[in-house]
């Protein structure tokens, strides 16, 4: 786990917060760029906006419907994930330049009589979930099954974070029942595996999370 120590100097940007959320937000530290879109309508037009704006000065009309549609392909299943906000570069979206990764924020709740240790078990579907203390609390992290397109070269790896909420007043809670996953995904050709590039691209991920902090809201 990366101490948020090694990712100063980026922006500091605030989480979305559920109404069911009790008054507790979240904060996390972004390089510059990067931007946080709710998983709303109005988070959907945002990124799409931005993400078009290159093929719309072009006048290409045929790729701003292209992207439009994967935008809005991503956001449904965002929806059916649950997710409250998505994370992406988009400077390098608009300079078509794009860094293949992103971070997808979603809650965590155990169910009745259950702890929110197996829902994180159910969430890691069959990965080894380990367990880091950080600042007091227990932090669930475990590594998403590698996905590959169709041509077999380009693989997306995942890494996955669960941070318990803490109590109303910001306290440790001994026996949290809702956390937050941030998943991080990043993408790279099986040929650059292993390579210097995509370790700090991984680590980047890591660098981002440790950031997190949950913060009181008025």
């Amino acid at each position: 786990m990366k101490h948020p120590e090694q990712a100063r100097g980026k922006d500091t940007m605030t989480g979305p917060t559920p109404k069911n959320n009790r008054g507790i937000g979240y904060g996390m530290l972004y390089p510059k760029g990067w931007r946080e879109y709710p998983v709303t309508v109005e988070g959907e037009a945002q990124l799409a906006k931005v993400a078009t704006d290159k093929a719309k000065k072009l006048g290409r009309a045929d790729i701003v419907l292209l992207i439009r549609r994967s935008v809005h392909d991503t956001f449904e299943r965002l929806r059916r994930q649950g997710a409250i906000s998505t994370v992406v570069p988009t400077e390098t979206i608009s300079e078509n330049s794009v860094i293949p990764s992103s971070l997808i924020i979603t809650p965590v709740r155990a169910n009745a009589g259950t702890s929110l240790a197996a829902a994180v078990a159910r969430a890691a579907m069959g990965q080894h979930v380990a367990t880091e203390e950080i600042d007091g609390a227990q932090w669930f992290h475990w590594l998403g099954a590698e996905k590959r397109h169709e041509d077999g070269q380009f693989v997306q790896a995942e890494v996955n974070f669960v941070v318990p909420r803490p109590r109303q007043d910001g306290s440790i809670d001994p026996a949290p029942e809702v956390g937050l996953r941030i998943i991080y995904t990043y993408g790279f050709l099986e040929s650059q595996r292993g390579s210097e590039e995509i370790e700090l691209l991984r680590d980047l991920g890591y660098g981002i999370i440790g950031t997190f902090k949950w913060v009181g809201l008025e």
